[in-house]
């Protein structure tokens, strides 16, 4: 097959990759389970939503890269690997945030409201 996706605009390499999912892994993850707890508190609302923002970027840059390479061809091993290496991440991610949700609910939507409403840095656009 003499087309193939272009992958570098992901990742430059195979290094770049397991940098960003080693970041993921033992700096971002456990950064945002520090916040357990603290979500109540504005400051910790915003850099937790921050970070969560981070998070979802790098990941759909990791799944991009690994899942369409994986999908060049599907007999390549190392490319699965590093596919199912990014969606253990993904369970391993949901596992330790799995308090989020929870937490925020208990918030109440007015405040979540005015939180919001005094950090444009947390815009994401036309979302209700």
């Amino acid at each position: 097959m003499k087309d193939k996706w272009d992958l570098r605009f992901i990742y430059a390499n195979e290094e770049a990759f397991n940098q960003d999912l080693l970041y993921v892994k033992e700096t971002l993850i456990p950064a945002m389970a520090a916040y357990q707890g603290k979500l109540g508190n504005e400051g910790d609302f915003v850099a937790f939503l921050l970070q969560e923002r981070e998070a979802q970027k790098r990941f759909t840059k990791l799944y991009l890269y690994s899942g369409c390479a994986s999908d060049l061809n599907k007999k390549d091993v190392a490319g699965n690997e590093r596919l199912n290496k990014v969606e253990l991440l993904s369970q391993e991610y949901g596992e330790k945030l799995a308090w989020s949700d929870p937490e925020f609910l208990s918030l109440g939507l007015e405040k979540i409201k005015a939180i919001l409403a005094r950090h444009p840095e947390l815009d994401h656009g036309d979302v209700p």
